[in-house]
């Protein structure tokens, strides 16, 4: 099929889609695919003398179109895709792209992506004189390897890329970029063998189409790189296109290079920012934590005092402070161990957000602190200790006036507060009803939360470090140490057997030999040492050697 030689071949075509016609007893699917592969030509060979000045361009345009558009919805399905059938399609699209009508191109792709995996993976032969139909990628792959086997799904979600960029869905674009580059060499090896792969040629194509959504002086900064894009460069192009939760993943962490350490830092705040956008806050701590680690190496972010903090970060622009200062008062309590850094954290979150409209959870969190800067800082000064405690009653108070109904866990912090103030039989009409509503939802325990706890928890995070247990498990612990304090043993007794039947249904999960370990220090504290020392001993088969544990069982000895 040489430029000069197509009216030959279009005769050839013609004479041989009539004789598909008369094969009316032939095999369906070899009728439908001879008479795809007549069309096919057809439309290729009108397209290419589109491109010669002998012949009207325009007419000629119009006769491949009539070709390519011939059997267009009749021959393709789920149940019927031919090689030929595929191959006039994915060449109509790249026919459509040439022609900047990427709207009607999205729709023929989006037809072919209904036929579902099995279609998509099925491979296509293109020989050398195809090369030009099937867009720039497939083109440079077959210039190099004189031919080509791909797969229906990378040949056109290698054209679903240059479509999107050309109907300016920046975002899709990027996302079919990839789809296409997700378990490609995978795919490649186990089809192909040792053949040459065509994903590279792919892959640099969708980067440049990507690269063109830059303007000129950005363009400027990828200009002499190589392509397919290195992993720091694609870093850059998705920064620039403002994919910025993407682009951390092709951050290169062994970098040494100031300019990527500063995008990396920019990057973070603005992937926290833009789910925050995205009304998806809570998504948005783990950036904001690493960009506040990283102004940690950068300058000492976390060894200045909170005014000296509120200044840094007022050089920034965030889309909602609340998640900036949120992530900080995290960092502050669980890994500087800096109470008055966190509680100063969180009263800002709490200026910002007096409705409470974002989660109540803020306000168990920062009653915590104050409960344990009562407990351990100002526990030998009584007016200070008071004036904590008294701050910790009061956000529950302020947050009961603004809703009828706590969470389980901010009701289940309210209800240990009550309990620490001796208020027990109000404490335990929540702990009752947490226990009625909650689910298996994690709680994580961590050092900062030591002065709340027993002994035997304390224990435990100073072995484990942090933990994550039920906070059901939590409440049933709370209310047996609640009974305890009301010398309500029996009641105590009859929690802590409502707390094991609870456990079981971890018994094939990870969770189960932590939650049974508080069932045996729950028996403990009842004074049921046999069925305690029972548990620690199932406990210490599971995990033989836990320190906690065996000191408890030791205990029971004594």
């Amino acid at each position: 099929m040489v430029l000069g030689r197509t009216e030959e071949a279009i005769v050839v075509a013609e004479t041989g889609l009539a004789i598909c016609e008369l094969m009316e007893d032939n095999n369906v699917s070899d009728r439908i695919n001879n008479r795809s592969r007549m069309l096919l030509y057809l439309a290729q060979m009108h397209q290419l003398n589109s491109t010669n000045p002998a012949f009207d361009r325009n007419e000629e345009l119009n006769l491949a179109e009539h070709y390519y558009l011939t059997d267009q919805g009749s021959a393709l399905s789920p149940d019927r895709s031919e090689d030929f059938v595929l191959q006039k399609n994915l060449s109509y699209t790249n026919f459509l792209c040439e022609q900047k009508r990427f709207a009607e191109a999205a729709t023929v792709l989006w037809n072919m992506n209904k036929l579902g995996k099995q279609v998509l993976d099925k491979v296509l032969y293109y020989a050398y004189f195809a090369r030009v139909f099937y867009g720039p990628g497939v083109q440079k792959s077959i210039e190099v390897d004189g031919e080509l086997l791909i797969t229906v799904g990378h040949c056109m979600y290698n054209t679903i890329v240059q479509v999107l960029v050309g109907m300016g869905k920046r975002r899709e674009a990027v996302a079919a970029c990839e789809k296409l580059t997700a378990f490609s060499v995978i795919v490649h090896e186990s089809i192909f063998g040792q053949r040459p792969s065509s994903i590279p040629y792919l892959i640099e194509t969708c980067h440049r189409e990507l690269l063109s959504l830059l303007n000129d002086e950005d363009q400027k900064q990828l200009q002499n790189c190589e392509f397919p894009l290195s992993p720091a460069n694609l870093f850059k192009l998705y920064y620039m296109v403002n994919e910025y939760i993407l682009a951390l993943k092709y951050y290169p962490n062994e970098t040494e290079s100031p300019d990527l350490i500063e995008i990396k830092i920019s990057c973070l705040r603005l992937a926290g920012n833009a789910l925050v956008e995205m009304d998806r806050g809570d998504e948005s701590y783990d950036y904001f934590m690493q960009f506040l680690a990283m102004l940690q190496t950068k300058e000492g972010f976390m060894d200045k005092p909170f005014h000296a903090q509120c200044a840094t970060l007022g050089k920034y622009s965030f889309a909602n402070q609340y998640y900036i200062f949120r992530s900080l008062g995290g960092i502050m309590a669980c890994e500087r161990e800096n109470l008055d850094g966190a509680i100063q954290c969180y009263e800002r979150c709490l200026e910002l957000d007096e409705d409470l409209t974002r989660d109540q959870g803020l306000v168990a969190v920062l009653a915590d602190l104050y409960q344990s800067k009562a407990l351990t800082v100002d526990i030998q000064d009584q007016d200070s200790y008071k004036q904590q405690m008294d701050l910790a009653l009061n956000l529950f108070h302020n947050l009961l006036q603004k809703t009828a109904e706590l969470t389980p866990f901010v009701e289940c912090s309210f209800a240990s507060l009550l309990s620490k103030l001796e208020r027990c039989d109000e404490a335990v009409k929540h702990f009752e009803n947490v226990i009625k509503r909650a689910d298996d939802t994690p709680i994580r325990i961590t050092d900062a939360d030591k002065p709340l706890l027993d002994v035997h928890f304390r224990r435990e995070i100073e072995v484990r470090g942090r933990f994550e247990i039920s906070l059901k498990v939590q409440t049933f612990y709370e209310l047996i140490l609640t009974y305890m304090k009301l010398n309500e043993v029996g009641k105590a007794e009859e929690v802590a057997l409502q707390l094991e039947n609870y456990v079981k249904r971890f018994q094939s999960t990870p969770k189960y030999s932590r939650a049974l370990s508080i069932v045996g220090y729950a028996y403990k504290l009842v004074g049921n040492k046999e069925k305690a020392a029972e548990i620690f001993v199932s406990v210490l088969e599971i995990i033989p050697g836990h320190l906690p544990v065996t000191e408890a069982l030791e205990s029971l000895c004594m």
